[in-house]
């Protein structure tokens, strides 16, 4: 079963992927994101409201259940909680309606 992989400790050595991924420009996450876009409107069928709000780990249970029934490999670079820095910008509006006048 694929799993999301959180760095454990603080240990002086950074592994080599993280290293990576701290060098990926803001435009390589957006791609990124935008990938991920594509497999939940694609591949997963999901509406807008249902992947935007979904949780970090909702969204790898998914993946992991699309990955495993599609019989692919595990991935050697699993996305980690720096991945998600400075895309802000690029996530979609909430819809969210707030009734003020009450």
């Amino acid at each position: 079963m694929f799993q999301c992989r959180r760095r454990q400790g603080g240990g002086a050595s950074t592994p080599k992927s993280q290293k990576k991924r701290a060098a990926e420009t803001v435009e390589e996450r957006a791609r990124r994101w935008r990938r991920w876009q594509e497999i939940a409107f694609g591949h997963l069928k999901f509406t807008p409201d249902v992947f935007y709000s979904m949780g970090i780990f909702e969204w790898y249970a998914a993946m992991d259940g699309y990955m495993e029934s599609i019989g692919a490999d595990r991935p050697e670079n699993p996305a980690l909680s720096g991945d998600f820095t400075d895309l802000d910008a690029y996530a979609a509006p909430s819809k969210s309606i707030k009734n003020e006048h009450h």
